[in-house]
């Protein structure tokens, strides 16, 4: 069976999550860098939740490290059924480098479940060639997803 995963590059529009249909979940992956610093758009579709992930973030002590992930269930205010944010410090992680970008993919790839996927790339810090981060971290993800028959 074949996974299908939505990238949204935020880039003149902004993103509308419709409601996932009533058997599958809806999982929404955002990025996320020190203090739980996002990208604008990002920010903005998360103020609902955001006090939530606050939370959630101090009880686990998340603090944005690459490749971390926080997760929340059903956040409020979210019409999501799971939300995942993934730590992409600035510091540890470049936005330009493919290689940080194909392993960041795959990272996120192996945290995600059944049921679908919408990745929010909207990054903390600037990316100077965002189609090209999103084409590198879509190949990370293919890869992570890859089975041997």
């Amino acid at each position: 069976m074949t996974e299908f995963v939505t990238i949204n590059l935020i880039a003149q529009s902004d993103l509308k999550l419709d409601v996932a249909a009533k058997d599958e979940t809806l999982t929404l992956v955002v990025f996320a860098g020190e203090n739980l610093a996002m990208g604008a758009r990002a920010a903005n579709l998360m103020a609902p939740a955001m006090e939530q992930i606050r939370k959630a973030a101090a009880a686990t002590k998340f603090k944005g490290a690459l490749s971390s992930s926080l997760e929340l269930l059903a956040p409020a205010g979210l019409a999501v059924d799971r939300l995942l944010v993934v730590g992409v410090h600035p510091d540890k992680a470049k936005g330009d480098d493919a290689s940080a970008q194909v392993a960041l993919g795959g990272a996120v790839m192996g945290k995600l479940a059944n049921g679908r996927k919408v990745v929010l790339l909207d990054m903390p810090q600037a990316v100077a060639d965002m189609a090209g981060a999103a084409a590198d971290f879509a190949l990370g993800m293919k890869l992570r997803a890859y089975k041997f028959d």
